[in-house]
């Protein structure tokens, strides 16, 4: 018997952490007499965690009737595969659904329920009966009554699934869901024309309109109401699995940023946790490793265990045409990119090969694919040599940003999506290479020295309060090329008070060069336009236009302009900048605030970042070039004199003097990564 819960980053069984790393094997998927050989095989890797699916409609054997024994087929036989896996000492991640998608019909609902959204009472019914049949069923095997589940999934990827059920939920031609939603929110149907711009004379009449080219009070309320459904569908979910008595941590997977609150369902559950399948090196969307990079970011500035639900192990039959083969050095990139990011654990999905599946580095008979399994090991290996749950990220810079202008903004492209609101400054801040940290001040307080804005001119009023508070309390807040002047109703709103512009000058499909004065330093960059200003409250900073034409000899130099200004506010401070975000202007201003940048590389696609371990330093660092590198990492170290750095994958060795520079070569393979455990000579 023990006590299971979270802490430090990790699962605990009374006072023995359990990291989070883990492999997908779908039992009712393999033939039973190939599970142990399978097993086996998962132990070689260096696995101690075993996730699985259970599926709703495969054990429904007839309705509310379940077949966990295998009586009516042997793949039925969850009791079976669960006492195998206790026998060889694994540890355990279970998924009950009730959906679980998995390439399954129906995704693994009873085919009679699918025509019922999730809050619908036939559909809450009957899925409640299923989670007390499978929930009492599990007990046995929970490790608080002496098993070996460590983890509960409550339902899968929650999502409304507009497509099927837009009309059933109100976002159609019949009022439902989205109206109540929209009464309790507004009230007074005034309330609601007054922002809508409309006249309706209740809100049964009130349809919606789904722009997502454009932001205004409808879109917003859309999306409202869409992470609001999935926060009830979880909540209900929670509610029924702690009925039945599963005491031990549930955590809710997550995909999209547009219907899914990621770190409001963390508060409903105890980990939400997102799933990720890149194509090959990141090589098939555009900006695709950026978003990859910066979603894991986003995970780990709210999450108690910043875990993938579904890393890509192999992927699913059709997505195989987008992602391409899966080579090694994917992997590699990948999971490295994701330590880089904060993430101390995942789930490999699928570790093992099934129906509609392809490319897992075990096969469904439990033979390994050779070019595969090695680097999955290697991984393994890396994972529990770091500990990363116990690294410290040295970093002094955030970064705020707003779940729900997120999810406004997101652009879904296929199955994925990623952050694009503050698009312009996300993608400079990405060019730099610098390691950041993201503070939703919604779920979190920043204590980085500085935090950068990374959002739209709207921002919820409660939010403006949290950035004023974090300036008055001696924090230095900082806006490039965004005014944040209205509230997420779109309506005026400037508490941290940046003044009316004078004008604005340029045009967003011409670029100009500017000279940039900031204190003693000249910033010279690239902007379609800049804001500028009559008087500002502070120290201003001003530019002006370059000429770079070479037909003309002669012209006169441009005029000065204040576009900006540094102003002291309490204890701390607020930069505003009115031009383009461009990767020289972050750098730059770092170095005038004097921030300190711990570890970086100035290549272009090389991201890094320093960890400080127990007796040691951690760097990680990841090349999204298409070449391989020699790369030079400027470091800041608390070491004095010499010191060893060893590449955890190469196991090259290399010395290196604090006393001359704080410089570190090495070199990094294309599409690859590394990791440098850095110590003091005689450590």
């Amino acid at each position: 018997m023990f006590k299971v819960y979270i802490k430090d980053k990790m699962v605990w069984l009374d006072d023995k952490p359990i990291p989070l790393l883990s492999g997908e094997v779908h039992y009712w998927r393999l033939a039973p007499e190939s599970w142990e050989k399978i097993l086996k095989k998962v132990k070689e890797l260096g696995l101690e965690i075993v996730s699985t699916y259970i599926c709703w409609q495969f054990h429904e054997i007839r309705p509310g009737i379940y077949d966990f024994t295998g009586e009516t087929d042997p793949r039925r036989n969850l009791k079976a595969f669960l006492e195998l896996l206790s026998g060889m000492e694994f540890y355990i991640i279970i998924r009950p659904g009730p959906y679980i998608y998995a390439e399954w019909i129906n995704f693994g609902v009873p085919e009679r329920l699918v025509c019922y959204h999730r809050l619908h009472p036939e559909f809450k019914s009957e899925a409640s009966h299923w989670i007390k049949g499978v929930s009492e069923f599990l007990k046995p095997y929970l490790a608080t009554n002496g098993g070996r589940i460590i983890l509960l999934q409550v339902d899968n990827e929650i999502h409304p699934f507009i497509n099927f059920y837009g009309e059933q939920i109100g976002l159609g031609n019949t009022p439902g869901l989205f109206q109540e939603f929209l009464e309790k929110r507004y009230r007074n149907i005034t309330n609601l024309n007054k922002l809508w711009n409309t006249d309706y004379a209740n809100f049964s009449e009130v349809r919606a309109f789904n722009d997502s080219s454009k932001v205004d009070c409808k879109r917003i309320d859309i999306v409202r109401f869409l992470l609001w459904y999935t926060k009830e569908v979880a909540k209900w979910n929670e509610q029924i699995y702690r009925q039945c008595g599963v005491d031990i941590p549930l955590y809710f997977n997550v995909d999209a940023i547009g219907v899914q609150p990621w770190p409001a369902l963390e508060k409903i559950g105890d980990i939400s946790a997102p799933d990720y399948y890149p194509t090959n090196e990141f090589e098939g969307r555009v900006d695709e490793h950026r978003h990859f990079l910066f979603s894991i970011r986003y995970l780990s500035s709210y999450s108690r265990l910043p875990f993938i639900a579904e890393l890509e192990s192999g992927i699913w039959h059709g997505w195989h045409y987008k992602t391409g083969a899966l080579n090694p050095n994917h992997y590699r990139l990948m999971c490295l990119s994701a330590l880089l990011c904060g993430a101390v654990g995942w789930n490999w999905y699928m570790l093992v090969n099934r129906d509609n599946w392809y490319m897992s580095p075990i096969n469904e008979w439990g033979i390994e694919r050779s070019e595969l399994f090695p680097v999955f090991r290697q991984l393994v290996e890396i994972f529990k040599k770091i500990r990363p749950a116990n690294l410290k990220r040295c970093c002094d810079i955030g970064v705020a940003i707003d779940f729900l202008q997120q999810a406004v903004c997101n652009r879904q492209e296929e199955i994925t999506s990623g952050l694009y609101a503050g698009g312009h400054f996300l993608k400079a801040l990405y060019q730099t290479g610098i390691d950041f940290e993201f503070f939703d001040l919604n779920y979190t307080e920043c204590n980085k020295p500085v935090l950068f804005y990374a959002g739209e001119e709207w921002l919820s009023y409660e939010y403006q309060q949290k950035i004023l508070e974090y300036i008055r309390n001696g924090g230095h807040f900082v806006i490039i090329g965004k005014q944040l002047i209205k509230d997420d109703n779109l309506q005026e709103q400037n508490i941290i008070g940046v003044p009316s512009l004078e004008g604005i000058i340029g045009y967003e499909l011409s670029p100009r060069r500017i000279s940039l004065q900031l204190d003693d330093k000249e910033i010279l960059t690239r902007s379609p336009y800049i804001y500028y200003f009559r008087e500002v409250p502070g120290k201003p900073i001003t530019a002006k236009f370059i000429n770079t034409t070479p037909w003309f000899t002669n012209l006169p130099e441009g005029s000065t302009y204040i576009i900006g200004y540094t102003q002291e506010i309490e204890k701390g401070r607020l930069t505003f900048i009115g031009v383009k975000p461009e990767p020289e202007i972050i750098i730059n201003l770092l170095k005038v605030l004097g921030v300190n940048i711990y570890c970086r590389c100035e290549k272009e696609d090389i991201h890094s970042a320093l960890f400080k371990g127990d007796k040691c330093y951690y760097l990680i660092a990841v090349n999204n070039n298409d070449q391989p590198t020699s790369v030079c990492f400027n470091i800041n170290l608390q070491i004095d004199g010499r010191y060893r750095v060893t590449d955890l994958i190469s196991k090259k060795t290399d010395i290196f003097d604090s006393g001359q520079q704080n410089i570190i070569f090495w070199h990094i393979n294309k599409k690859d990564g590394i990791v440098l455990e850095i110590k003091a000579e005689g450590e």
